[in-house]
């Protein structure tokens, strides 16, 4: 092959590689992201990763203002903390899905390494899935594709 044959066939090769990147990043553009969390450094860690995926994010610390904003605001995904403990946040997953909008809207559920006693109740309460806090891209990624 000469090379001519050699640099087309390399620029071909960078053009594929890019266009599979961009399609694994741009799977949530356009779509809306809520983020509920206190900790404000897990909040901020999977904002970031979301970004990288085109997704439009908001942050909230406080549950209330969280319901609150998704009465008025529609998000085709939320992140909930289990920080305020199993029988605070399923009072909020029923918040969000007697909302009409949210009947079907995926909740994925954001367990720290030691809250595996709510993994078992999780899917009780209407949660799509849950994350492992602190963040695993991957898992995040997957459980999400698994909905989208």
């Amino acid at each position: 092959m000469d090379l001519d044959g050699k640099l087309a066939q390399e620029e071909t090769l960078e053009n594929i590689e890019l266009e599979s990147s961009n399609s694994r990043l741009e799977f949530l553009s356009g779509r809306t992201v809520i983020i509920i969390d206190e900790d404000m450094a897990n909040a901020f860690s999977i904002a970031g990763h979301l970004a990288s995926h085109q997704a439009d994010r908001m942050i909230e610390n406080q549950f209330q203002n969280a319901v609150d904003i998704c009465s008025s605001v529609y998000f085709d995904l939320i992140f909930l903390s289990s920080s305020i403990g199993a029988e605070d946040y399923t009072k909020y997953i029923e918040a969000f899905r007697t909302i009409p909008i949210y009947e079907n809207t995926i909740i994925l559920l954001m367990l720290k390494q030691n809250d595996q006693e709510l993994e078992v109740i999780r899917g009780d309460c209407g949660v799509n899935d849950s994350v492992s806090i602190p963040a695993d891209f991957n898992q995040i990624t997957t459980n999400i594709k698994k909905y989208i």
